[in-house]
Parts: C-alpha cells; sequence; structure tokens
C-alpha cells in the first residue's frame, strides 16, 4: 500500500456502483476521494473549492455517458479555464470505439480506460503515473 493521502481524485460517474467501487479501491490507497454523480454536481465542487481557497483535485476520473451535460463538454469546461486547466482528466467509459478515444484525447484527456477496466493493479498504476508527473494539490 502507498501513501498518496495528500493526492485528491476527483471521480464523476452517474453510475452509483462505479463510484463506490472507485472510491473503495483509491482509498484503499490512501487517495483522498471526491465523488459526483453528474457535471453539474462536479462543477460545483471545482468551484467551491476554488472560491474558498480549498485543495483542487490532482486528478479527475470522468466517465463520458451521462445525463445532462456529458464528460467531453465536461472536459473541455475544465481545460478552456485557467483555473482547472492544468487538472489532469482520465476517462473511464464504457464508450470504446476508436472515434470515442480520439474524441476523449482530442477535448484534453491524459488517457482513456475501457469500462471496465482489466485490472484494479493496471488502473492504479496509470493513476500513480499522471500523478507522478504532477504537483499535487497546487492548482490554487
Amino acid at each position: 500500500m502507498s501513501t498518496n493521502l495528500s493526492s485528491i481524485i476527483l471521480v464523476v460517474d452517474d453510475e452509483k456502483d462505479t463510484l463506490d467501487l472507485l472510491t473503495l479501491l483509491l482509498t484503499g490507497e490512501n487517495y483522498q476521494v471526491l465523488t459526483a454523480s453528474d457535471v453539474k454536481e462536479a462543477t460545483s465542487i471545482l468551484i467551491n473549492r476554488y472560491n474558498n481557497q480549498e485543495l483542487l483535485p490532482d486528478l479527475i476520473l470522468l466517465d463520458i455517458k451521462m445525463p445532462g451535460i456529458n464528460g467531453y463538454d465536461f472536459c473541455e469546461f475544465i481545460k478552456e479555464r485557467v483555473s482547472f486547466s492544468k487538472i489532469p482528466v482520465v476517462f473511464i467509459s464504457a464508450l470504446t470505439f476508436k472515434k470515442d478515444i480520439e474524441r476523449g484525447l482530442k477535448c484534453g484527456a491524459l488517457d482513456f480506460v475501457k469500462k471496465p477496466w482489466s485490472s484494479n493493479e493496471e488502473l492504479i498504476n496509470r493513476i500513480k503515473r499522471i500523478l507522478s508527473f504532477q504537483p499535487v494539490s497546487s492548482h490554487i
């Protein structure tokens, strides 16, 4: 088990089972986990943390297909705002056609994980790799 307690990960997914599974997996690796069941809630979390000068997430794990605003649009929203643009985004989605992956990467995501992911270890290793290139919680 690693010591990543200072790393904050925002998980955005409309499926409660996925939110619960990722929360359990990430907290087991000592990450701080914030969850949102839709883009509106995720946007509120980011804006409130920014306005209150709280630490922003070090990483966002984002589903694509959600009610209301989709993950692509949210990723573009994040990348277009100076306050949030440095937060890396990883799509975790069941949409796995080449065009879906390309669109996700084009709108600013650093990685694309197919849902269901092949193994928890692979997912954690991808997260660790991305976080190793990012300053921890310094996005304020």
